[in-house]
This record gives C-alpha cells, sequence and structure tokens, in this order.
C-alpha cells in the first residue's frame, strides 16, 4: 500500500515538474508528502536535484 502511494505521488510530482519547468531554477528540491490512505497517514519524503542541463535539455 506504501509502495502504490509512493509511486502515485511521485509521479504526480513528476508531471508538475515538467509542465512548470521553463520557470524551475537549478538547485536542490525537497518535496515532503502526506499521503492518507484507509486511515493510515503515510509521510513521504524525496528530493530532486536539477541542475542547467536538465532545464537546457527539457
Amino acid at each position: 500500500m506504501k509502495t502504490a502511494a509512493k509511486h502515485l505521488i511521485c509521479s504526480i510530482v513528476s508531471l508538475s515538474t515538467t509542465a512548470y519547468a521553463q520557470n524551475i531554477k537549478p538547485g536542490q528540491y525537497d518535496y515532503a508528502i502526506t499521503s492518507e490512505m484507509f486511515g493510515m497517514k503515510v509521510p513521504i519524503n524525496f528530493e530532486q536535484r536539477v541542475t542547467q542541463k536538465d532545464i537546457e535539455s527539457n
């Protein structure tokens, strides 16, 4: 159950990051999300590093 939540949230964040890539700046971005399913709260933390090369290749 926790793995499915992580995959879903990572997909959503990835898509939203791609959609706004034109406004993003190089750096490290940390995400902290709490998902609740069936009464269980699942904290999810992850980071994403964006380089100038990543921005230019988008």
